[in-house]
């Protein structure tokens, strides 16, 4: 038995059913106690998956749901987390429970739905590959892609419970950044997951973080093409708004190289300021593509009509001036063919 464990707590992780109602018939019985992670008997049922032992421990009247370990994890935080075939079972469980708190952070601010929509699908995917690997051939792609697929539906399922329970904050933010769920699940291009966020009728898709940063330009800072397309399919998008520095989606995207995503709003975003400048610098879509070398942007770039290549940033300098320093002969010839 490990260091500060009790009885109650061996029989709940090990799912000794009849042994965790006898201990919990005792008059005396303690269930608040701790070890020294600060995890109760209710955590080790969920991070082991022991439905029966969760049950009978959610039957107690003396049971707190919302009791937090030394990271402020809940046991439904835990059950979130746990990756095995009981999880949906054991979240579902807790969310019954009158006292649960559903939107309950931990000590670095996350919500069980932001983590989920967060790292919850590529963990579960993780684990899957692992787990994959140790009892099949790893070789079997096919195989593994639709292994894959069950454990992604798992993660979905997830999110479907707590989205549906009355108490829900969808709208909740990280602490220190102002992420919500929502922003996340944009930022990492989790379809599937945006697609249940859609449909709760109090979910704000245009919250925007401590920097004013949105879910729409976190999508197009990293090139998610599908997130983005889906965002503009779904929601009524200002693709010129611009975030606390000054940056709009087309800005960020030029500079991170996010090739698919440029090439999407010149396409289907008519109203795109393509010329728009920043505050600061005054740098353009334009002129930062050519500062970042990202030859296919500048080439969508000037596909799109209304493109002004003679625009100087803070400095006076020309998208041509600076293909110049940096002897992008290639950059420069594009540009002469639109002078």
């Amino acid at each position: 038995m490990q260091k500060g464990q009790t009885a109650l707590m061996e029989a709940c992780q090990h799912g000794w059913a009849s042994a965790v109602q006898l201990l919990l018939d005792h008059p005396n019985i303690d269930l608040h106690l701790k070890d020294e992670n600060g995890e109760t008997a209710l955590f080790k049922a969920c991070a082991r998956g022991q439905l029966d032992s969760l049950v009978a421990l959610l039957g107690h009247h003396d049971i707190n749901v919302n009791a937090t370990d030394a990271d402020g994890r809940t046991a439904l935080l835990v059950a979130c987390e746990t990756k095995t075939q009981a999880q949906v079972p054991l979240v579902a469980n807790l969310l019954k429970h009158p006292q649960i708190d559903v939107n309950h952070k931990d000590n670095d601010g996350m919500t069980c739905l932001m983590s989920l929509c967060q790292s919850g699908a590529d963990a579960m995917i993780a684990y899957v590959h692992e787990l994959y690997n140790a009892h099949k051939h790893a070789d079997d792609k096919d195989a593994f892609e639709e292994f894959k697929r069950s454990y992604v539906e798992i993660v979905v399922e997830l999110i479907e419970l707590l989205v549906d329970h009355p108490s829900i904050d969808v709208n909740a933010t990280l602490d220190d950044s102002g992420a919500t769920a929502f922003y996340f699940a944009c930022h990492f291009d989790h379809l599937n997951i945006l697609q249940v966020l859609f449909g709760h009728s109090r979910l704000d898709p245009h919250q925007p973080n401590d920097d004013g940063t949105t879910p729409f330009m976190v999508a197009c800072a990293h090139n998610r093409s599908a997130s983005v397309a889906l965002l503009m399919e779904e929601i009524d998008i200002d693709v010129n708004n611009a975030n606390k520095e000054g940056h709009t989606a087309i800005v960020m995207a030029c500079a991170t190289g996010a090739v698919d995503v440029v090439q999407l709003l010149i396409t289907e975003c008519p109203q795109l300021n393509v010329n728009y400048q920043t505050p600061e610098c005054r740098n353009t879509a334009l002129l930062i593509a050519v500062r970042e070398n990202h030859l296919k942007i500048v080439e969508s770039l000037l596909e799109h009509p209304e493109i002004d290549i003679s625009l100087e940033n803070k400095e006076g300098l020309t998208a041509m001036d600076l293909a110049i320093q940096k002897e992008r002969n290639d950059i420069i010839e594009l540009l002469m063919l639109n002078m």
